[in-house]
């Protein structure tokens, strides 16, 4: 019998927390903007699928999660952005509504907002044992000379700005350093931007495995975006209320069909007979 192991029993473990269907709703996921129509439809339609992500997908995915609350933890700490747990419903026209959950808003109006709350976080080191009090006490200098140095360059605070935060693995790295912010990450923040009225949004896409970062700027007035963003809307919200399921489209050199959750039911077909 070969010796027990735990990453074994974890990859199964995590692989039992994917969701085995989407749920009937009647809103749009700002995420979902850009993606397969035909999918989306039927995820709104509660439709099971045929095709769960495997628990080392999965785990890779909690692995990004992590990453990204790290980062928004030490920005909140420090007073220079915070989170809206309240999600915002925004609409237009007679469209279906969209979700609007930003991961990050950053905003600073005053500097001595974040000077007050670094003293704070100094006083709360008094609760510490001396040799972690110690340890506190230097990272929290540290950042103080860290905010120093970007209130000497933007002395009149940040204005507020939407942030939309992505882990990649390296592939998936390279590709947004090469072709920019992917279309379906700028249409989910141009939503943000609209539903809160905030004038620029950023996306900043981080190597999960190497740790490097790329920020790419989203405009709310970004004419071409939003004639995107009003499309897809539009269509979605078609097929949504009349019950009308979308056709079935294909193409090979897209990536997403082949990782769609409904890849069996739909496009496996396809693939097999194009890789003949």
């Amino acid at each position: 019998m070969k010796p027990w192991m735990l990453s074994y029993l974890l990859i199964d473990l995590i692989g039992t927390r994917s969701k085995e269907k989407g749920e009937v709703r009647t809103e749009i996921w700002a995420s979902d903007l850009g993606g397969i129509m035909l999918d989306r439809y039927l995820d709104m339609r509660g439709i099971p699928y045929s095709d769960l992500p495997d628990g080392r997908g999965l785990a890779n995915f909690f692995l990004g999660e992590q990453i990204e609350a790290g980062l928004k933890d030490m920005l909140t700490n420090l007073g220079v952005a915070y989170t809206d747990n309240e999600r915002k419903l925004y609409q237009e026209k007679d469209y279906l509504p969209v979700v609007a959950k930003p991961d990050l808003i950053v905003e600073v109006p005053s500097w001595d907002a974040v000077r007050d709350r670094i003293h704070e976080n100094v006083k709360k080191t008094d609760l510490l044992e001396e040799k972690y009090k110690e340890r506190e006490m230097s990272k929290i200098k540290r950042e103080f000379e860290v905010i120093k140095k970007f209130r000497a360059k933007y002395p009149k605070g940040l204005a507020k700005t939407i942030f939309e935060i992505k882990s990649a693995n390296t592939r998936s790295f390279k590709a947004r350093k090469e072709e920019g912010a992917s279309l379906n990450h700028q249409l989910q923040l141009l939503t943000y931007l609209k539903a809160y009225n905030v004038n620029e949004g950023h996306i900043l896409y981080i190597n999960k495995e190497y740790g490097n970062m790329l920020e790419f700027i989203v405009k709310k007035d970004d004419k071409e975006l939003n004639r995107i963003w009003e499309e897809d809307v539009a269509m979605i919200s078609y097929y949504i209320k009349n019950d009308i399921r979308p056709p079935l489209v294909f193409d090979k050199n897209d990536w997403r069909f082949k990782y769609s959750k409904y890849y069996t039911m739909l496009y496996k077909n396809y693939y097999e007979r194009e890789n003949k």
